[in-house]
């Protein structure tokens, strides 16, 4: 135990530090001029609706935090204090919520609207929106103390955890998801470029069947945007309080997809021995996170950094070993761990969406280089592969010797391709010169003959072709082209486009 627990000494006290910090978020509820307090009583079934007496003996006063009408229907009074009741440019002020109830409100005994329907049971309620605002048409606030009543139930809060009430407020009168919308607005432009990287890498990946480092870099990048699409989405739409434990279960499965996959990319890189073995356990350490924390900003940090801490530690050991390409991974995972270790909130901010845009940016900056090193490497090896070609094809040549017949004037005659030193264009016919200094004339294009000869001979020019085997050098003009100097004095041409191919070949 002892000898594990030093082993991994850096990784338990990271893990510490990151419990106790992320324990210390909660999204508590946040009330502008409200008692720390609040009296609830309940609805009795079939009672007229009216407000009720909070002195009855039915009735218990509770930490605001704590109001939650799940499965049940409740009145719940509050005491607001104001010291103002207009905005400082005399805008008039509305209530904003943020609940997972259904709710009516009345604001110093007069009715001001609802946010869905109330019930006594799940059939008779109509679910309110996450996110409403409760218009003030007439004065009724005072300076100073006000009381705030409204009756609620949340029979469709299925998820049941965190409070109902997450936030009330008098504000001017504005729209919450128009306010969360320019919120979120700057983080929306890196949806693009999420989903463009996802697109680009597994075009890349399904091309080539050995690419799976592009497909898992795809499948990244979708995480990220599928966790931002989600995250947004509260600031596009005004959905119904139900639709926010969907929204936070996604969140917290995108998170850990994100999580697990980059660290599988870095496992992956570095050939891990038994990688399903160790993503094996990084997934039940996720879970194990996610279910000992009950909020869920809290479930989806867990689920997102785990596995990063784990792929920091691997890849700071490699980088102590000295492996300089594990040393773009531990300092890319390390800002993004310390950030968030820094400052836990960033998680619940758009800004944790510029840090995934950050690594993802580095993970693709280092794919980009492993790329341009493989596209160096098969460049050399197709360079390999012609020569060692060519060799083989002038010791085939020389072991059995390979003939060309010569049609000109009515002659046929069978010539050895090693006593020809290159062959030129000549109106419809191939001017052929041989080694001796002759020269003959035959009755063929040079495309045609070009089919017929040994690999040895090469197209330097659309008019030329040459013996490779009497090549003396090849010297290339600032122009582009060049010419082949020939081990019996004669200069071929060679042309810019092929210029390229010839110097591969002939080295």
């Amino acid at each position: 135990m002892s000898k594990f627990f030093f082993q991994h000494r850096y990784f338990i006290l990271l893990m510490s530090i990151f419990f106790l910090n992320i324990s210390s978020v909660k999204a508590g509820t946040q009330i502008t001029g409200v008692a720390d307090s609040a009296i609830v009583c309940p609805v009795q079934k079939g009672q007229t609706i009216a407000l009720p007496d909070f002195t009855a003996a039915d009735c218990w006063t509770t930490a605001i935090e704590d109001i939650n009408p799940r499965n049940t229907h409740v009145w719940v009074k509050l005491n607001i204090i104001l010291p103002q009741v207009q905005a400082p440019n005399y805008e008039a002020l509305a209530l904003y919520i943020t609940s997972k109830m259904a709710a009516e409100f009345y604001l110093n005994g007069q009715y001001i609207g609802h946010n869905g329907t109330p019930g006594d049971a799940k059939e008779y309620e109509v679910p309110g929106n996450l996110d409403s605002v409760i218009l003030l048409k007439k004065p009724l606030l005072i300076r100073g103390g006000n009381e705030l009543i409204f009756r609620a139930s949340a029979h469709h809060d299925w998820l049941k955890i965190g409070s109902s009430l997450q936030s009330i407020d008098f504000k001017p009168i504005g729209s919450i998801t128009k306010n969360l919308l320019i919120h979120y607005s700057p983080s929306v432009l890196l949806l693009g470029v999420f989903i463009l990287g996802g697109i680009y890498f597994a075009i890349t990946g399904l091309l080539n069947k050995r690419r799976k480092r592009e497909c898992i870099l795809s499948v990244i990048s979708f995480f990220a945007a599928a966790q931002l699409i989600t995250e947004v989405y509260r600031g596009f739409v005004t959905y119904p309080y139900p639709v926010q434990d969907i929204r936070l279960i996604l969140i917290t499965v995108f998170s850990l997809g994100f999580g697990l996959t980059v660290s599988f990319y870095v496992l992956s890189t570095f050939k891990v021995k038994k990688i399903w073995l160790t993503m094996s356990t990084m997934l039940f350490s996720c879970l194990v996170g996610i279910v000992l924390f009950n909020d869920y900003d809290q479930k989806a940090q867990v689920a997102i950094i785990t596995p990063l801490i784990l792929s920091l530690i691997h890849t700071g050991y490699l980088s102590y070993q000295g492996q300089r390409r594990a040393n773009i991974f531990f300092f890319a995972l390390l800002s993004f761990v310390v950030a968030l270790f820094v400052s836990p909130s960033l998680f619940l901010d758009i800004i944790f969406f510029y840090l995934i845009a950050i690594l993802l940016f580095v993970l693709f900056i280092e794919q980009g280089i492993v790329l341009n090193r493989e596209s160096k490497a098969r460049l050399l090896e197709k360079l390999r592969a012609d020569r060692l070609e060519l060799t083989l094809s002038q010791a085939s040549e020389r072991d059995t010797a390979t003939y060309v017949v010569i049609k000109s004037a009515g002659k046929i005659e069978k010539i050895s391709t090693e006593t020809i030193s290159h062959c030129s264009s000549a109106d419809g016919y191939t001017e052929i010169n041989l080694s001796c200094g002759a020269k003959l004339l035959h009755n063929a294009t040079l495309t045609e003959l070009e089919d017929e000869l040994p690999l040895t001979f090469l197209r330097v020019h659309r008019s030329h072709i040459v013996n490779t085997s009497f090549v003396k050098n090849l010297k290339r003009d600032t122009s582009g082209t060049g010419y082949l100097t020939l081990t019996h004095g004669s200069k071929i041409p060679v042309s810019r486009r092929i210029m390229p191919k010839v110097r591969k070949i002939i080295g």
